[in-house]
């Protein structure tokens, strides 16, 4: 019983292949080939001249570039979900920090790396980017402000902990945005470590910028 079912679906995939055959060379004829050359050739690009194990490997190479495309359309969704987001948040958190007096370092600073991961995505209607300043002490970051006053402030107030009768003054670097605290001591002014960096957050990327 099962060598005749085999014998059958063998016997129906044969006649599967004649018929597709008789028409690819049907079609060839009425195209002008009527050479073997030309006749086998078209029996070639229809695949109908493979042997079964290359048939199959070309089925399981079809199959996994179809799961391929799938799994990358897939992916391409999620990112673009999760893209969309990170902007919303980034909108969300840019109003906040633009509308409250201290939003605080983490919200800052949480911003910035949102902005930063989100750079060439279009700007919300009505999106804001404020400007951030990093205090900073030897390269240390000690915080994030949206003002300039306040970043200065908070690397006055470490100074003068530290030498309370220091005459303190900021010099600025207009073309880098760094304004760096320098203390006088009698007529000798000497630098601190202490620094103030604007950071300007873009939605472009500019080529060289970063060179």
């Amino acid at each position: 019983m099962t060598t005749h079912s085999t014998r059958t679906a063998g016997s129906s995939r044969s006649t599967r292949l004649v018929d597709t055959a008789a028409g690819v060379i049907s079609r060839a004829m009425q195209q002008g080939c009527t050479l073997p050359a030309a006749l086998a050739n078209a029996l070639d690009s229809a695949r109908l001249l493979q042997s079964p194990e290359t048939a199959a490997a070309m089925q399981r190479l079809r199959d996994d570039q179809a799961a391929n495309d799938h799994e990358y359309e897939t992916a391409t969704a999620r990112i673009a979900a999760l893209e969309k987001a990170a902007v919303e948040g980034r909108a969300a958190l840019a109003s906040f920090c633009h509308d409250h007096p201290d939003p605080g370092t983490a919200a800052l600073g949480a911003l910035y790396l949102l902005q930063q991961a989100t750079h060439g995505t279009p700007m919300q209607p009505g999106e804001t980017v404020p400007k951030f300043y990093q205090a900073s002490h030897e390269s240390i970051v000690m915080g994030l402000y949206i003002t300039a006053a306040e970043a200065r402030r908070h690397c006055e107030t470490e100074m003068r902990r530290d030498i309370p009768g220091a005459s303190l003054d900021w010099i600025e670097d207009d073309e880098d945005g760094v304004a760096e605290l320098v203390a006088a001591f009698s007529e000798d002014e000497r630098p601190t470590g202490y620094v103030v960096t604007a950071l300007e957050v873009t939605s472009d990327y500019h080529e060289g910028v970063d060179k």
